[in-house]
């Protein structure tokens, strides 16, 4: 509102109702498409300087061991912008290759050390990088696995809010997991003997 262009193109008809033209979804001015939200510039000029430092800062983080932190300025936050501005650029997927084993000795470093939460962020980290397969299918039963195990043990020490977590963790990654129905049914018995 308020500022000059030379066209809008516009998110919904006018002719129907001329409420209609306010939904500006681009402008152009001198010859230059911007998002009308933002104002960012659309088209492959403004964005290769953009994705070429994003590629950068994703190496200087690399660089650092900043795999997944801290949160907007990681390894993997730099290369996830990267990877939505263009996801098909070869050195968008370089640099997502390059990644990939830092990914996966970042989930299994914190899955022995017992850093569940990180584990599983590595883990989400890893299959954003790789995509979908049947090592990361395994990885995924490993750590509801092992967050099944931290939950009886959680509810041993009568950590029944903390045992919750972990079976809502566990589920969430493998809702077919070996032992996780009776690790719920016991939850439920141990949150009914409490009322």
């Amino acid at each position: 509102k308020g500022k000059l262009a030379d066209l809008v193109v516009l998110d919904r008809n006018p002719l129907e109702n001329i409420r209609n033209s306010e939904s500006i979804a681009m402008v152009m001015l001198n010859g230059r498409l911007y998002e009308a939200r933002t104002l960012n510039e659309i088209g492959d000029r403004p964005r290769q300087p953009r994705l070429q430092q994003m590629l950068n800062d994703a190496t200087a983080a690399e660089a650092r061991g900043d795999l997944l932190t801290p949160p907007g300025d990681s390894a993997y936050d730099k290369l996830s912008v990267a990877r939505s501005m263009a996801p098909g650029d070869a050195r968008v997927q370089a640099a997502s290759m390059r990644l990939l084993p830092a990914a996966k000795r970042c989930f299994e470093t914190e899955l022995r050390a017992n850093r569940l939460s990180r584990a599983s962020a590595c883990l989400d980290a890893w299959q954003v990088l790789e995509g979908p397969s049947a090592i990361h299918a395994d990885a995924q039963r490993r750590l509801a696995q092992r967050w099944i195990a931290v939950g009886y043990e959680r509810l041993g020490a009568g950590e029944l809010q903390a045992a919750n977590s972990a079976l809502t963790a566990a589920r969430t990654l493998d809702p077919g997991a070996s032992g996780l129905a009776e690790f719920a049914n016991r939850v439920r018995a141990a949150s009914a003997a409490r009322q």
